[in-house]
C-alpha cells in the first residue's frame, strides 16, 4: 500500500491515488477522489465495474494467479505457488513513475503515463521486502531496494537508472528502509538482525553511502518510520513496542506499549503527516492509533481476518488505511 505524492510540477494521477500489490500478480490504482477530479488525470479511465479501481498493471503474461487455487471459496491461505507477487511498490517522488518489487527478487520500474516498464533488473536472490527513494533535491536521486537475501542495492534515479552500491552489512533479512536529510543524505535501515543501521552518502570520488552509526535493539524490527521534520523515528518489532529515537543522537526516547497479549509482533508503522499519531498494526488483525507525544491508546481497529501487512495514513490526515492479506482495502 502507497499512497501517490504531491510532485511540485502536478502530478499525472489524481491527489487520492492509492496503490496495492498483491500475489495475483498485479499492482491496482484507486482514486478516492470526487468523480470529477479523477477525471482530470489522463492516465486514469473510468471503470464500469468499480468506481474506485481505475487501473491494474499485470506484471506477469502468467494468468492462473488471478484465479482461486483453492477449494474452497474466499480460503486466503491458499497459495498456488510462493514466488508469485508483487512484494512492495514505491512512487517517485515526482509522482511520474511506480517500482515494484516482487517475490523473485526482481525490481520493476513504471512509468504512470502510459504504464510502460522503463527499467527491469533482477537485483535480488529472494523477495523485495522494500523500496525507498530519496527525496526531491537538487542533487543526485536514489532508488534503494532491501530483500531477505540480506542486501541493499543502491541505484540512481535520475532520467536513467543505473546501479551504483550494494551494502551487505546486515546478518539477516531487511524489512523497512527510510531515507532522511539532516545536513547531509542518510540511509536508515533495519532488519531482523535486531539492529538499525545509518548511512551517510558520501559524494567523492563517487556516490557511496557510507555507516556512520548502528542502533543495538533487543528484538528484531518489522517496520520503521520518520516524522515530517525528520526529528523522531518509530520502530515495530517484535517485542510489541513501538519504540521512540531521536535521529540526532540515536537515543531512545519513548516506549510504547502497543499490545496488551503475551503473543504476536508488531507488523507495521505509520506516522500521519501532523506528526501528532501514529498507527500500528498487529500479528492479531487490528490497527490501533495512538497519540504520538502521550502513548495514549486512542482507538483500537478490527475487522480484517488475517494478518494486516500495511498501513497508511492520508495525505490531508483525513483518512488511514490498511491492506490485509484477506484481500480487502479498509
Amino acid at each position: 500500500l502507497q499512497l501517490y505524492p504531491s510532485p511540485p510540477e502536478g502530478g499525472v494521477l489524481p491527489p487520492s491515488t492509492l496503490v496495492t500489490c498483491s500475489t495475483d500478480n498485479t499492482a491496482r490504482f484507486w482514486s478516492m477522489d470526487t468523480p470529477g477530479l479523477a477525471r482530470q488525470a489522463s492516465s486514469l479511465v473510468r471503470n464500469v465495474y468499480s468506481k474506485e479501481l481505475k487501473r491494474v498493471i499485470y506484471t506477469s503474461s502468467d494468468l492462473s494467479s488471478l484465479s482461486d487455487a483453492s477449494k474452497y471459496p474466499g480460503d486466503a491461505s491458499a497459495v498456488a505457488d510462493m514466488q508469485r507477487g508483487v512484494r512492495c511498490a514505491k512512487f517517485h517522488p515526482r509522482g511520474h513513475q511506480l517500482a515494484l518489487g516482487d517475490r523473485a527478487g526482481n525490481i520493476r520500474v513504471y512509468e504512470l503515463q502510459f504504464m510502460d516498464v522503463v527499467f527491469q533488473v533482477e537485483a535480488h536472490d529472494s523477495e523485495v521486502l522494500c523500496i525507498e527513494y530519496s527525496p526531491l533535491s537538487d542533487g543526485l536521486q536514489f532508488m534503494c531496494s532491501a530483500s531477505r537475501d540480506r542486501l541493499i542495492h543502491v541505484f540512481t534515479a535520475g532520467e536513467h537508472y543505473q546501479h551504483v552500491q550494494t551494502i551487505d552489512d546486515h546478518s539477516a533479512s531487511i524489512t523497512a528502509l527510510r531515507f532522511t536529510v539532516r545536513g547531509d543524505l542518510q540511509l536508515l535501515s533495519c532488519g531482523a538482525d535486531k539492529s538499525i543501521m545509518f548511512r551517510t552518502l558520501q559524494k567523492s570520488p563517487g556516490p557511496e553511502f557510507q555507516r556512520t552509526s548502528h542502533i543495538a535493539c533487543k528484538s528484531s524490527i518489522y517496520d520503521m518510520d520518520i516524522d515530517v521534520v525528520g526529528k523522531h523515528m518509530v520502530t515495530a518489532g517484535q517485542d510489541r513496542l513501538l519504540r521512540v529515537y531521536q535521529l540526532s543522537s540515536g537515543k531512545q526516547k519513548a516506549v510504547i506499549k502497543a499490545s496488551t497479549g503475551d503473543e504476536g509482533s508488531l507488523i507495521k508503522v505509520a506516522m500521519d503527516p501532523s506528526g501528532l499519531y501514529v498507527a500500528c498494526s498487529s500479528s492479531d488483525k487490528t490497527v490501533s492509533l495512538f497519540d504520538f507525544y502521550s502513548g495514549e491508546c486512542l482507538a483500537k481497529l478490527y475487522g480484517h481476518s488475517e494478518v494486516v501487512t500495511q498501513v497508511k495514513f492520508s495525505t490531508d490526515c483525513r483518512f488511514l488505511y490498511s491492506v490485509s492479506g484477506d484481500g480487502y482495502v479498509t
